[in-house]
């Protein structure tokens, strides 16, 4: 069985090695508090938001074998939203994927490990469920490295998930920021 967080306000005290996933079925601030979470034994997901929570995680870094962060329940029936305000994330093939719900990120640095075509589903929508606005992506913010969400492959040609108001902009080699567009 999965683990589950209760609610509330979690701030962890110490870094985390996960050998399950950790399910997150009511409103959760997840405060890393500069530590790290580690999935081991390849699980899938490190966090899966469900049941229409409202997750917001910040202030630390998540890594894993696998994805990172899937929105949605593995049924396809219930959602899930998560916003990501700052950290660090690295998946093997996607940060996160939506089945259904809301991904907003506002801040943070994101990253997938180099095998083959890994790179175009950093951020990664359920297809079908993207088509019908059941999965939806918002980016606000935050360093993309080898993934410009402003123009990728995720939900097809060019995808664009970058916010109206916000630009992505190459800033170091082959790694996007996003920031609000200034006006004069």
């Amino acid at each position: 069985a999965a683990a589950t967080a209760a609610g509330g306000s979690i701030k962890l005290a110490e870094d985390l090695s996960l050998s399950e996933s950790l399910t997150v079925s009511q409103d959760t601030i997840l405060d890393l508090n500069g530590k790290t979470i580690t999935g081991s034994n390849n699980i899938y997901p490190v966090v899966r938001v469900q049941d229409g929570a409202n997750v917001t995680v910040k202030n630390g870094s998540i890594t894993n074998n696998d994805y990172v962060f899937v929105l949605g329940s593995s049924d396809g029936y219930s959602s899930g939203n998560l916003t990501i305000e700052s950290g660090s994330y690295h998946g093997a093939t996607s940060v996160a994927s939506v089945t259904k719900g809301t991904l907003t990120i506002t801040g943070g640095s994101f990253s997938v490990s180099p095998y083959g075509d890994n790179y175009n589903f950093l951020l990664n929508c359920i297809d079908a469920n993207y088509r019908d606005g059941f999965a939806k992506i918002v980016v606000k913010g935050g360093s993309f490295q080898n993934f410009n969400p402003a123009s990728n492959a995720s939900e097809g040609p060019a995808t664009n998930l970058v916010a109206p108001g916000y630009t992505a902009s190459e800033t170091e080699t082959n790694t996007w920021t996003v920031q609000a567009i200034s006006t004069p």
